[in-house]
């Protein structure tokens, strides 16, 4: 009969270095952080394109540069009054 038994198990993995883990965990984090930043851009590009396509699209009008120029809406006669003044 065989006296011993079989090859003894290896020894276990040296634990991980924590200097790697930060060093990837920082790596993913400079990612997102592009990733975000990028993503932020777009939005405000296509923001942008899309007030100056309706603002060309209708003349870029508006309170301030339209007919009347900044003066607003005429109020007729009859709406104005000491107390109300129009409202």
């Amino acid at each position: 009969m065989c006296g011993g038994s079989g090859p003894s198990a290896p020894p276990p993995p040296p634990p991980p270095d924590p200097a790697i883990a930060e060093r990837a965990s920082a790596a993913r984090k400079r990612e997102r952080n592009i990733a975000n930043n990028e993503a932020t851009q777009l939005k405000e590009n296509l923001f942008e394109r899309r007030v100056a396509k309706y603002s060309a699209k209708y003349g870029g009008r508006n309170m301030l540069t339209g007919s009347k120029g900044g003066k607003g809406f005429e109020q007729s006669a009859d709406m104005l009054s000491r107390t109300t003044l129009g409202a």
